[in-house]
């Protein structure tokens, strides 16, 4: 009678037991599955690190290829120019090819000076030759540059198709246009840009003591600054509730390079020696700063020094950053050629005996001015030489300095380059300047993106 409730006890606690070795199971599966993910996760993570640590190293090399081969283009232009120098000279109205040409035809040695190769001969290497990889790889056999694609350790499933195989992707570039690019046995690319820096204002010439120089560095500031498109950049305070003028600015510039603590004064009274001393202490304007700073009182090392100088900002910068300079030999005259129409009117207003000409007024003058300096180039990659410069402007009823042509030169020896290399979604930008001289160059500035 009493064995039955043992057997329903035993069964009950049976019962109660029942399921926990499944809860077991499924929580270890669990724990094992959140390793395995985690684990999954990081050597992902890491492979990418990696894959990205390689295409960062390939892309600044890339970049740094550009550099090189800019340089190596800089080198050819040198010779170039000594050589297009020597036969200008050869075929000027002065040379014995254009003394022999004039006896033959006239009137023929002043039409000759106006061809290139016969005194008027300006080949602008570097603007015809362009640095890109894609430029290299067709010298080079196209696709048979690098061989076979290799098999990548690092490539991903995004890379690969469904059988294993590697495909090429689309390579977007920093604009977004997709299209595949490949160097060698990977995707990527290099493109570099060559920038005459002597075309520009040369803000280091506001140091120069006297002279032409000083003159020109100051009228030229003048009148880049001083144009009317910019009189909305002079009327807005800065953050100490300070207005400056396009004067001030010039002065200022003045100021923090110069080797003296004296402040400077621009007269515009006085042409032949436009920057005078003041009264006032050049340190007063950066005593307002916190923390306060020192002028540097010596030649700047890089165009972002300029934002150290009191006046200029942000908006200063966007307006006329890619006009200025600091990087060209100070008593260097200023290239003529550039693309920049703005740069264009600038040198045609130091050229003119007055800027405030009613004929540079014109506007249809200006614009043909323009015109006739785009015709003389001839042939893209040509440049203008200054005698030609000084044709025009003399055709157009132009009332030329005495010292035009002293003003303005046709040959730079400064030059920036802006390369660019991408690889995979790694984009790398180098930016270099560089003085020419008998080898690759000499190295003024050197900056990596």
């Amino acid at each position: 009678m009493w064995y039955r409730p043992r057997q329903n006890a035993r069964r009950r606690k049976r019962t109660g037991n029942r399921g926990i070795a499944l809860i077991m199971v499924l929580t270890a599966i669990a724990i094992f599955t959140a390793v395995v993910v985690d684990f999954s996760y990081s050597a992902r993570v890491e492979l990418d690190l990696a894959a990205n640590a390689r295409d960062d190293v390939r892309a600044y090399f890339l970049a740094k290829s550009a550099v090189n081969l800019s340089r190596l283009v800089l080198h050819f232009q040198k010779q170039v120019s000594s050589s297009a120098q020597q036969l200008g000279a050869l075929g000027g109205a002065n040379g014995p090819l254009g003394g022999l040409m004039s006896q033959m035809g006239g009137g023929a040695s002043s039409a000759l000076a106006g061809l290139p190769g016969m005194g008027g001969f300006n080949i602008q290497l570097y603007k015809l030759i362009p640095i890109d990889s894609g430029t290299v790889e067709m010298f080079l056999g196209g696709a048979g540059l690098g061989g076979a694609a290799t098999e990548d350790p690092f490539a991903s499933e995004s890379s690969s198709g469904a059988s294993g195989d590697k495909v090429s992707l689309p390579h977007v570039g920093p604009e977004g246009a997709g299209q595949v690019k490949s160097f060698g046995d990977f995707d990527g690319s290099y493109h570099a840009d060559i920038e005459d820096e002597e075309s520009k204002l040369n803000v280091e010439r506001l140091n120069i003591p006297s002279g032409a120089i000083q003159q020109v560095a100051v009228m030229q500031s003048m009148l880049m600054f001083g144009d009317k498109r910019y009189e909305w950049l002079f009327d807005i305070e800065d953050a100490n509730g300070v207005r400056t003028t396009a004067k001030d600015v010039v002065a200022n510039l003045r100021d923090f390079i110069d080797s003296d603590s004296a402040a400077s004064a621009i007269d515009p009274a006085d042409p032949r020696n436009p920057i005078v001393s003041s009264s006032g202490d050049e340190l007063s304007p950066y005593t307002r700063y916190k923390p306060e700073y020192k002028p540097k009182n010596a030649p700047l090392d890089s165009l972002d020094e300029l934002y150290l100088v009191d006046g200029i900002s942000d908006r200063f910068m966007a307006a006329f950053r890619n006009r200025l300079t600091v990087y060209p030999d100070a008593n260097r005259a200023i290239d003529i050629n550039t693309d920049d129409p703005f740069m264009m009117l600038m040198n045609i207003y130091l050229a003119a005996n007055n800027p405030a000409d009613p004929v540079l007024q014109n506007p249809l003058t200006l614009q043909q001015i323009l015109t006739d300096m785009q015709t003389a180039k001839i042939f893209p990659g040509m440049g203008l030489t200054v005698s030609q410069f000084v044709a025009i402007l003399q055709a157009n009823k132009v009332a030329l300095s005495p010292d035009a042509q002293k003003r303005l030169a046709d040959q730079s020896e400064t030059f920036s380059i802006h390369a660019e290399g991408d690889v995979g979604k790694v984009h790398k930008k180098l930016t270099a300047v560089v003085r020419t001289d008998s080898g690759l160059g000499t190295l003024m500035y050197w900056r990596e993106e």
